[in-house]
C-alpha cells in the first residue's frame, strides 16, 4: 500500500468563550490537520495545534513543512512507520510538529486499514478513560473562583491555573481557586516561562500554603540551569513543559535533575 497524497489542511476554530492566557488572549484557535491518502484509497488523519507564544512556530509554518515534506513520502510504503519517519528527517532537520502531524496521520491509516484502535498498535490500552484537568486562565480572582466552581460541579478534580510573572494578583487567583473548590480538586501552576530564575525562587514559596500539585515551567524554556536551580530550593514539585522541545533537551533534563516531571 502506497502513498500517494499527503495534505496540509488549515482550519479555524472558534472557542465558546475566548481564553486568557500567559501570552494574551485566544477567541480562535487555528490548526493543522494532515490527511494521508493511499492507492486503495484508504485514508489517515493527524493534527497539530500550535499556540501563539507557546508553540516556536505558527500553523502556517507547520501547513508549509508538510507541503514541503509531501513529495519525500510519495510512493512510500504507507505501513513502514520507521522508514517515513527516516526519509522526512533526511529531508528536513527540524519541523517536529510537521513530522508528527504525518506520523500520526500514518498510524491512523495502519490502524483504519487493519480495523484496530490506535492503541493496538502501540503496545495495548493501558487506561479504561482519560481525565482531563480543568482550565482557569489569567482573570480575576472572583472569576477564577466562579470558573473553579463551575469546574468541579462538571466532574473534573484536576485544574491548571495560569499565572503570568510574579504579581500579587497571581497569588489571590489561586488562593480563590483553592477557597472555592476546597480539596475536591487538585491544582497546579503554569507559568508559561514568565519569571526569572530569582523571581521563581521568590515567589513559588508564596504559592506553598495552596497545596499544589505541581508548578509547570516557571522560566524560559532553555534555561535548564536554571530551573535545575529552582527545583533543588523550592518545596512543589516542578514540572517541565516547553524545556521539552525533543529527545536530546528531554535526556539533559534527566541529567541535570531539572524537573520532578
Amino acid at each position: 500500500m502506497r502513498i500517494t497524497a499527503v495534505e496540509p489542511i488549515l482550519v479555524d476554530v472558534p472557542l465558546r468563550t475566548p481564553v486568557h492566557g500567559v501570552h494574551g488572549v485566544t477567541a480562535v484557535q487555528r490548526s493543522l490537520l494532515v490527511r494521508v491518502e493511499t492507492e486503495t484509497g484508504a485514508e489517515g488523519w493527524g493534527n497539530v495545534d500550535p499556540t501563539p507564544g507557546y508553540s516556536a512556530v505558527s500553523a502556517e509554518h507547520v501547513h508549509a513543512a508538510v507541503r514541503a515534506l509531501a513529495p519525500t513520502l510519495r510512493g512510500a510504503d504507507a505501513f513502514n512507520l520507521n522508514a517515513a519517519l527516516a526519509s522526512m528527517d533526511r529531508a528536513m532537520t527540524e519541523a517536529s510538529e510537521a513530522k508528527a502531524a504525518i506520523e500520526m496521520a500514518l498510524v491512523d491509516l495502519k490502524a483504519r486499514t487493519l480495523g484496530l484502535p490506535v492503541h493496538a498498535l502501540l503496545g495495548g490500552r493501558v487506561k479504561d478513560a482519560i481525565t482531563l484537568n480543568a482550565w482557569i486562565g489569567t482573570v480575576s480572582p472572583e472569576q477564577a473562583a466562579g470558573e473553579a466552581r463551575a469546574w468541579c460541579e462538571r466532574g473534573f478534580r484536576t485544574a491548571k491555573i495560569k499565572v503570568s510573572g510574579a504579581t500579587d494578583e497571581g497569588i489571590e487567583r489561586v488562593a480563590a481557586v483553592r477557597a472555592a473548590v476546597g480539596s475536591r480538586m487538585a491544582l497546579r501552576v503554569d507559568f508559561n516561562e514568565s519569571l526569572t530564575v530569582d523571581q521563581a525562587l521568590a515567589f513559588i514559596p508564596r504559592l506553598e500554603p495552596h497545596a499544589l500539585t505541581l508548578v509547570e515551567q516557571p522560566i524560559p524554556r532553555h534555561d535548564l540551569a536554571g530551573l535545575a536551580r529552582i527545583r533543588r530550593r523550592i518545596g512543589i514539585p516542578l514540572m517541565a513543559d516547553e524545556s521539552v522541545s525533543d529527545p536530546a533537551a528531554l535526556v539533559e533534563i534527566i541529567r541535570r535533575e531539572a524537573a520532578d516531571l
